[in-house]
């Protein structure tokens, strides 16, 4: 009796297995499961870094100009994997606009939310809704909710910000 138990766990452990697994390759596109370029096209920009970082393309960098490109690079890789908050300066007037799902946290100076239509910004930390206009408040995670406009204007002379997700500022 329990060996036949044994072996009914065993068979049902693997139909579990094997259905995740199928269920876990229908990736939507535009996911990190579902890239979007090819492959190829990734390798060639790699190597046209590459040879612009080396020096081999003709031209060559001081030491200090490859740092910022290597730096500038993984911030890049960071914003679109989304994987990490990546720390961006912005000054007055500057507007912050974030992509679906985009992770805002205001760290110093003032800014206030942008919300060109209805509904706003969704303000984690304290549960409300920032509509346009509204003051952020500081050490606060903001969440963009669509690729639709929503995003933060910095009002001070200067602010920081740290970023999950993707962002463009204007």
């Amino acid at each position: 009796m329990k060996k036949r138990i044994a072996i009914l766990s065993i068979i049902a452990v693997s139909i579990l297995l094997m259905a995740s697994t199928i269920w876990g390759s229908n990736n939507q596109p535009g996911s990190a499961g579902d890239p979007v370029v090819t492959r190829s096209y990734v390798d060639n920009q790699i190597n046209q870094l590459r040879e612009l970082i080396s020096g081999t393309n003709g031209g060559s960098l001081s030491s200090q100009a490859r740092d910022e490109i290597v730096s500038e690079v993984l911030n890049q890789v960071a914003q679109l994997s989304g994987a990490t908050y990546v720390p961006v300066q912005a000054f007055e007037g500057d507007v912050i606009v974030g992509l679906e799902g985009t992770e805002i946290i205001l760290r110093s100076g003032s800014a206030v939310a942008v919300v060109p239509g209805g509904n706003g910004i969704t303000n984690v930390t304290t549960g409300r809704e920032l509509l346009n206009n509204a003051a952020v408040e500081r050490d606060n995670l903001l969440i963009i909710p669509r690729h639709d406009g929503r995003g933060v204007r910095v009002t001070a002379e200067e602010a920081w910000f740290l970023i999950k997700g993707g962002y463009e500022v204007n």
